[in-house]
């Protein structure tokens, strides 16, 4: 049998790219050109933050002794 982990960052990760496709998503069908850049603005910082969740997950995995 497979073990699989998922980890609470995994999952905002996830969560924060699929809020940002959906901001991207408003940016294309906006009614007014001041709403694209707010959306433009809510985008990046989803992916922003995406990245920025994952660097830390790296960084604590580097931190855990090997189990080798």
């Amino acid at each position: 049998m497979t073990e699989l982990s998922i980890s609470s960052s995994d999952v905002l990760c996830k969560l924060l790219e699929h809020m940002g496709i959906v901001a991207g998503r408003l940016v294309k069908c906006a009614p007014h050109p001041l709403f694209a850049m707010q959306m433009e603005t809510i985008k990046n910082t989803f992916e922003a933050t995406s990245e920025a969740v994952k660097a830390s997950t790296r960084a604590e995995k580097s931190k855990q002794p090997s189990m080798n």
